[in-house]
């Protein structure tokens, strides 16, 4: 949960990801070997988590829970007014360029940083959520899976990936004859993406956005796709029917409808996770220049951005001068006071940084980010009891994430603590997916194993190895 490391290459993804896909073909047990049956909702959510765990696992993917947690706000405020689901709703950010979002199998929505910084309002956003997540409740794929002869799993996940994902890369997903021909047919018919327009336009404007969001969503993806040549629109987002038929659709949806929606809606939270998107996870030089010519209505931020984007540099002094700018006047702000935290942090000035980290998690609580750097400088300072709490409060709301583990790991092993410090150095080489490591460590805290709930905590990690490592190379 650091600053973020540098960006992945997409051929470097798509190269793992064809030898990722090619294991699982051969070690894919029998009762999933195929679809020639009933596609039934528990086969839908063994597809569905197959493919989840496949792209999180092999597409670099946004950790800052702020950012996160906004789009799950923005999914589950949707998910709130549909009919009740057969499965949890699972959403997670994409660090990549394109203006894409879709929902997988049994409800595993992906949203690209693109579709974030490219879109205007918040309402934009929802509106392809809302498309997104009536392809789900219709259960879309589900029905064509079951429509579809016997394929393997392997066709039928380097299909999936290849329609979601699409573009260069999702083209390269789709290995043989087979593949191709489950792609033919899985995709989305004009039907399909008329009724996920249509009933997602009723999601839409019965959580309280306004109906001209899905409109002006596909209208910017038209213009996007005009300016890049289409090579940021997914080819699925284009086609089957391309956006021209659909926006004329979904502006006749708009004239039969008899609905009050909202005269103004908020888009502060949506420009202030713009905001820390560009300056974390965009090309440094470009959020610099960006910020430093913005002129908006929240000028802390903009400092801000420029903070983050200084620091990214290794400018320091010139970051620490943005940061002093920001908190000037956004000392009241969470998020401004949770990144000048972090840039005092990184600097070894632990009281400024703890000040002001105190600060972002009295005023923003479920700031994850606040609290691991929090959880870090305890640790630092020997306060391992007050670190373990945060820490532990952190792994309960995201236990996969590899640095918390790490950095965990650490401080246990500085206070004695040497099962528990290892056991977390193995949970972290685990999510890494650093096969040697993870034998390390656990060989490591197997040495210092005392107890019967020890042991079975060994026991439960080695469950989740064996589930993950099968998509590993």
């Amino acid at each position: 949960m650091p600053y973020p490391r540098p960006f992945v290459s997409w051929r470097r993804i798509l190269t793992l990801t064809l030898a990722v896909l090619m294991f699982i073909q051969l070690t894919a047990g029998a009762a999933f070997a195929q679809f020639n049956f009933d596609f039934t909702l528990k086969d839908e959510k063994e597809l569905g988590r197959k493919l989840a765990v496949l792209i999180r696992t092999r597409v670099p993917l946004v950790e800052d829970p702020y950012i996160v947690n906004y789009c799950r706000k923005v999914v589950k405020r949707l998910v709130a007014v549909m009919p009740p689901q057969p499965f949890d709703i699972d959403v997670n950010v994409i660090r990549h360029s394109a203006v894409n979002a879709f929902a997988a199998p049994a409800g595993h929505v992906f949203i690209h940083t693109g579709l974030l910084l490219n879109f205007d309002s918040e309402s934009e956003v929802a509106g392809v959520l809302a498309h997104e997540l009536a392809h789900v409740s219709q259960r879309h794929i589900a029905h064509k899976v079951e429509r579809t002869q016997t394929l393997s799993i392997l066709s039928l996940l380097g299909a999936l990936a290849g329609m979601f994902v699409g573009g260069e890369v999702g083209e390269g997903m789709i290995m043989g004859s087979q593949a191709a021909s489950a792609s033919a047919q899985l995709k989305y018919s004009r039907e399909d993406e008329t009724e996920a327009d249509r009933i997602g336009m009723n999601y839409l404007v019965s959580a309280g956005y306004p109906a001209q969001g899905l409109l002006d969503s596909f209208k910017k993806i038209q213009k996007l796709s005009w300016l890049g040549g289409g090579n940021t629109i997914p080819t699925y987002l284009s086609t089957h029917p391309g956006i021209d038929v659909r926006i004329g659709y979904i502006d006749s949806l708009l004239h039969r409808m008899n609905r009050q929606t909202p005269e103004k809606q908020d888009n502060t939270e949506f420009l202030r996770v713009q905001a820390l998107l560009r300056a974390e996870y965009t090309d440094p030089k470009s959020a610099l220049q960006y910020f430093s010519q913005q002129k908006s209505e929240f000028p802390c931020l903009d400092a801000m951005g420029r903070g983050v984007a200084l620091s990214r540099m290794n400018r320091f002094k010139e970051a620490e001068v943005a940061f002093r700018e920001a908190l000037q006047c956004g000392s009241d702000d969470s998020l401004v006071c949770r990144e000048a935290g972090r840039f005092y942090f990184a600097k070894g000035d632990f009281k400024t940084a703890g000040y002001l980290l105190d600060r972002a998690a009295a005023m923003d609580p479920d700031d994850l980010m606040a609290l691991f750097f929090l959880a870090r400088l305890q640790g630092e300072q020997g306060h391992a009891d007050t670190s373990a709490r945060l820490y532990e409060r952190i792994l309960r709301a995201i236990p996969e994430d590899p640095e918390v583990h790490f950095y965990y790991g650490r401080m246990l092993g500085s206070a004695g603590h040497l099962f528990k410090a290892h056991l977390h150095l193995a949970y972290s080489a685990l999510y890494k997916e650093k096969r040697r490591q993870y034998e390390m460590y656990k060989q490591k805290a197997s040495g210092y194993q005392r107890t019967p709930e020890e042991k079975a905590e060994l026991e439960e990690m080695q469950e989740i190895f064996d589930e993950r490592s099968e998509y590993w190379q």
